[in-house]
């Protein structure tokens, strides 16, 4: 499978016992997450097995059968003025793509804020441009590194352990000297002692990441846009300059600049999960310099979701067309999936929208505010009961297979489609069959996604005439798992949708890399077997790395950013809100697992001492924003006259902005 906790892509092995979700464990892949896994994509898995998880399909809020949802549903969508579609960057390539067509192109709809929307689309242009996206397992080979607004600590943890590991690579090269094995541990500590790479980090606040930089520079995102655009001039001089940018700012330039120039290979990292599109294009503009004066660099990007990226390769219009098509009534019907809008915008303007419908049909798998006030909810398989295509920040293509039978009335999202297609009379997409087709119809309808049938062997691939099994030899006590209930052992759970097989039955050897469901050999203790896997250690699985690259760098001449952002000033009365993520608390799905729902921090808002006292506010008062209260934590090193806001849950809606800041009361 796949982790969808972030936009890395890292691939897992789950494993289910008595129909639950049990565990989660790396499944090696030497081109994305090689032998590691961050524990938010290990323990975030309780969200399967959640109380929260919607069961059976309800209207008007109400439990009612499925055959009668669905035909309650195909009827409330026959008067339709017109349907609009949103999309989701947790849902399925397959899913997404099943909405568009069921829809149609012109009204499938990002499910995302337009901000969002707006930087997604920049990372897709920027994907394309001169400087090729490095895999997350290649960022370790960099050595020089520049960070660029965003805080992967906490957005990409297992980007971030890779870093660490290359800015060991410059000081390393005095190993080397003497002639010192990396794996040498302790010989290699005694000679790199304090010694730190080029390791450069831009961001508003400081995370532990920082302890291995060699330069720190905390600001708000203008003044990290104007260093990253100083460096890109810097590094080629017809890139625009950078006025008024201070002393100190310019030469903490030149030394980046400098140090991206002399190195081996250099990498430059940003994201969109600030929420600042000078940011990103800063990040392409010092790349695209030093690939001009240096012919190397490289970039890596971060979007905030598991399918952020396969999203955006959709084309789906703005949240705010679809706001303004039901405002003027040329469509009154909404088909959400996989979404809860409520963390994507303000509670007024969500309300506004779902209020202008006449129908609001949801397709989800968590009870969130969204499923509170929609007309008809149909209860989605997980990402663990259902079979699909994820794309990476990397845009690598990456199939995940059902690990579980689900629940008797859950369905893939696109399954749904097909059910309430066929019920409306709506031809589209009701020719489809299986996954494949699916597949298919996308490889034929979205040129830039046809590689995605390169991800994975299709569900008809057979060794010898047999499935791959995904169960172990060793699964013992198969036969009596039910006996409290039959003593008759029933049929394995049927899928259609992948060349495995829920059984111990099947090829016994290995398979190729993208179906491999577990590491076992014999002799050898469960993971400790992944060499036997290996074309050799550490080096490509035999048959090669899994999943299929969908974007390489383009050959055009990149045209630099012009529109400079101004330098930062704050106004009397207000702070610019920033987003403050969290490891454990800032993604939605894995803040529903227990173990993780205990180390979620508190809702806080961190101020600088200087910009609390102009404001009258003290360590624990409470504060008032348009979206919520939290709680004032002053932090010295929050830049003057910016906040930083927790996001919790995925709640990054209305952020970031300028906004009046009011003391609520004493804590």
């Amino acid at each position: 499978s796949v982790c969808v906790h972030c936009s890395l892509g890292c691939n897992t092995i789950p494993g289910e016992r008595y129909g639950k979700l049990r565990r989660t464990r790396n499944r090696y892949n030497g081109a994305v997450n090689d032998y590691f896994l961050c524990d938010r994509g290990r323990y975030g898995y309780g969200f399967v097995n959640s109380p929260a998880r919607i069961r059976n399909a309800v209207i008007e809020g109400n439990p009612d059968s499925m055959s009668n949802v669905v035909s309650r549903a195909a009827q409330a969508i026959g008067p339709a003025k017109g349907m609009i579609g949103l999309g989701s960057p947790r849902a399925s390539l397959e899913s997404n793509f099943a909405l568009r067509e069921f829809v149609g192109k012109e009204n499938f709809h990002a499910g995302i804020s337009d901000n969002e929307w707006t930087l997604t689309g920049l990372a897709l242009a920027i994907a394309r441009g001169p400087a090729r996206m490095v895999s997350l397992r290649e960022a370790q080979s960099c050595d020089a590194v520049l960070v660029l607004g965003e805080d992967i600590e906490n957005t990409a943890p297992v980007l971030s352990l890779n870093i660490r590991q290359s800015a060991r690579n410059k000081p390393m090269e005095r190993a080397r000297e003497l002639k010192i094995p990396s794996w040498d541990a302790n010989a290699v500590k005694e000679v790199i002692q304090d010694r730190k790479g080029p390791l450069f980090i831009a961001a508003p606040y400081i995370t532990a990441l920082n302890d291995f930089a060699a330069r720190s520079f905390t600001a708000a995102p203008a003044e990290i846009a104007r260093l990253g655009f100083a460096v890109a001039n810097m590094l080629d001089t017809s890139a625009p300059s950078v006025e008024g940018l201070a002393p100190e700012t310019r030469k903490l330039a030149q030394e980046i600049a400098a140090a991206l120039k002399s190195a081996a290979r250099p990498l430059i990292i940003s994201g969109i999960n600030q929420g600042d599109k000078h940011v990103l294009q800063a990040a392409a503009q010092a790349a695209a310099a030093l690939k001009t004066a240096a012919g190397k660099g490289e970039i890596a990007l971060v979007f905030p979701e598991c399918n952020s990226a396969g999203l955006a390769m959709l084309s789906p219009a703005p949240l705010s067309e679809a706001m303004g098509k039901l405002k003027a009534g040329r469509a009154d019907t909404l088909i959400i999936i996989e979404n809860d809008l409520y963390a994507r915008q303000t509670r007024d303007r969500v309300d506004e929208m779902l209020s202008a419908a006449r129908c609001v049909i949801l397709i989800d798998h968590v009870k969130t505010a969204t499923a509170a006030k929609s007309g008809y909810v149909l209860p989605a398989a997980t990402y663990a009961e259902s079979s699909g295509t994820y794309v990476n920040n990397e845009f690598r293509a990456q199939r995940f297979f059902q690990v579980k039978a689900p629940g008797e009335e859950s369905l893939d999202s696109w399954r749904w489609l097909l059910v309430m297609g066929r019920e409306a009379g709506i031809p589209v997409p009701g020719e489809w069959n299986g996954i494949d087709d699916v597949i298919a119809a996308i490889s034929a309808g979205v040129p830039s996604l046809a590689g995605i049938r390169e991800a994975a062997p299709p569900a008809d691939f057979r060794e010898a005439g047999m499935k791959v099994p995904r169960q172990p030899y060793g699964y013992s006590g198969r036969t009596a798992m039910h006996a409290d209930r039959m003593i008759v052992e029933p049929p394995p759970p049927p899928d259609p949708d992948s060349p495995l097989n829920f059984s111990m039955e099947g090829w016994p050897n290995q398979p190729p890399p993208s179906l491999v469901p577990r590491f076992w050999a014999p002799g050898w203790n469960s993971i400790q077997s992944v060499n036997k896997f290996q074309q050799e250690i550490g080096g490509p699985l035999r048959g090669g790395h899994p999943g299929k690259r969908l974007i390489e760098p383009g050959t055009g001449v990149f045209d630099y950013f012009r529109d400079l952002p101004e330098p930062f000033t704050r106004k009397k009365g207000e702070l610019f809100l920033l987003p403050r993520y969290h490891v454990f608390g800032s993604e939605e799905l894995s803040s529903m697992s227990p173990r993780i729902a205990e180390l979620v921090p508190d809702s806080a808002m961190e101020l600088s001492p200087e910009d609390a006292g102009m404001l009258g506010i003290a360590e624990g008062n409470q504060i008032e924003t348009a979206r919520r209260a939290y709680r004032a934590r002053l932090n010295p090193e929050v830049p003057s006259g910016t906040a930083l806001v927790s996001v919790l849950k995925g709640e990054t809606g209305g952020l970031p902005c300028p906004a009046a800041i009011k003391k609520r009361g004493a804590g």
